[in-house]
């Protein structure tokens, strides 16, 4: 896998796993605009009343500014985490097939 491959396929399974079927830019968006009590982006530190920014359309779950918020960080980690792993294993590949050479 090239790494655009690997990167699309890591976006891919995180948006699909993260019960909200939101990607990590749409999350972004999120966690950046205004909420229902008008205010900007807060800093994450807990909910507040009006910090509601989406309602998931089939089970009406509400995500906050701070909830968007962590799902980015959340990102963050998985991604780091799953391009680490498949970047060893393509290497981890390559090595072996040389060695059969």
């Amino acid at each position: 896998m090239t790494d655009d491959q690997i990167n699309a396929k890591c976006a891919e399974v995180w948006k699909a796993g993260n019960t909200w079927n939101l990607s990590y830019f749409e999350f972004l968006q999120k966690a950046a605009q205004r909420g229902a009590d008008g205010n900007g982006p807060r800093d994450g530190s807990e909910d507040l009343p009006g910090d509601t920014v989406y309602v998931h359309p089939v089970h009406g779950t509400e995500l906050t500014r701070f909830m968007a918020n962590y799902w980015c960080d959340d990102w963050r980690k998985y991604s780091h985490g799953f391009v680490t792993a498949m970047k060893i294993c393509r290497e981890s590949q390559s090595e072996t097939e040389a060695k059969h050479e």
